[in-house]
């Protein structure tokens, strides 16, 4: 009896929990500022975006979950080390761009500071890369841009002097931070997203590190 009590106490407070529930979506654009972090520490920042919509499941007055459906723009700039003395049309930078169909989901807390509604969250992401590219520049100021080979893993045994897999690997995982602030009705805040996964195919450990600057506006559902 007293198993069944307490069984029914958790049913009625799941479902008064659902009753009270909000759901709101808001559409979401941002600038990111993305790097990665390298064996070689060569690497150093460069402009991406996000975009896409993120819904807002609020269980309570000071918690809700946040999952969100985002294209996002990720890469990293990297400098030569040539000498630009030397006669040779010898390469400058190469600046590497991924597009990733991202998806994080996140335990967020809101509250109210000094008049000002606030909110901060954290929780995994898995991004799907889509697309991306390598922009090579020269000493002379020409430029080359390739498409990056994304998603095969593996080397062909049959040929162990060609490396045959592609550039990057098809998937990256991570934990996204995010603080901000509700100004006017809009939601303006700045995420991390910190890659845990190697998304190299080569020796070199190669993981995104990417800050965010976004605003969006929840409308109720």
């Amino acid at each position: 009896m007293k198993k069944i009590t307490i069984l029914s106490l958790v049913f009625i407070t799941l479902l008064t929990i659902q009753v009270q529930a909000q759901l709101s979506i808001s559409p979401r654009l941002g600038y990111n500022i993305a790097s990665f972090d390298t064996d070689n520490d060569g690497a150093s920042v460069t402009s991406g975006f996000q975009i896409g919509a993120t819904l807002d499941y609020a269980l309570t007055d000071h918690f809700s979950v946040q999952p969100s459906l985002l294209l996002s723009r990720k890469g990293a700039r990297f400098k030569s080390d040539v000498d630009p003395n030397n006669g040779v049309n010898d390469l400058e930078k190469v600046v590497v761009r991924v597009s990733y169909l991202e998806v994080p989901v996140l335990a967020t807390v809101k509250g109210t500071l000094e008049g000002v509604k606030v909110y901060a969250g954290i929780g995994p992401y898995v991004g799907f890369a889509v697309g991306g590219k390598n922009d090579a520049t020269f000493e002379d100021g020409t430029s080359v841009e390739t498409d990056l080979e994304i998603g095969n893993t593996e080397d062909d045994p049959n040929t162990p002097f060609v490396n045959e897999a592609d550039d990057i690997k098809g998937t990256d995982f991570g934990f996204r931070f995010a603080v901000g602030a509700e100004i006017y009705g809009f939601q303006v805040g700045v995420d991390y997203d910190l890659g845990l996964s190697d998304i190299s195919n080569d020796n070199n450990s190669i993981k995104t590190r990417t800050f965010g600057i976004t605003v969006g506006y929840f409308f109720e559902l």
